[in-house]
């Protein structure tokens, strides 16, 4: 992994992903970079977004203990005790939910959101 982005290169890719994300729920993401292999190397080293289709769940802490999971875009929804238990689920649901379907999500990605109230005492 390569050295952290400088600040105006994270917003500007940040609002690439934004832009590519305004399509249709569950459709493939065109590429963030158009870096191409150096002469010799392999192909296979480098990720190619517009080929492959991200699946974005937000995870959460359940109020009961164990976490919850919803996709985005997706109605699918499932939950579990310990973060590995999630991880299965997830998949599971994944391949259930896309079964019958042309193309199913290549990429899954777990985001954590944790809200947190802090009291500000009033000036």
């Amino acid at each position: 992994m390569g050295p952290p982005a400088s600040s105006g290169q994270a917003v500007q890719r940040d609002s690439q992903v934004a832009k590519s994300r305004l399509g249709a729920p569950g459709a493939a993401y065109p590429p963030l970079a158009t870096k191409k292999p150096k002469a010799g190397a392999s192909a296979g080293r480098f990720l190619r977004y517009a080929n492959c289709m991200e699946l974005i769940f937000e995870v959460r802490e359940a109020e009961e203990g164990g976490y919850v999971a919803r996709a985005l875009g997706q109605a699918i929804f499932t939950e579990a005790e310990t973060w590995q238990e999630l991880r299965d689920n997830v998949l599971e649901v994944t391949s259930l939910h896309f079964e019958d379907a042309a193309e199913s999500p290549k990429l899954i990605q777990l985001h954590f959101v944790k809200d947190e109230l802090i009291a500000v005492a009033a000036a």
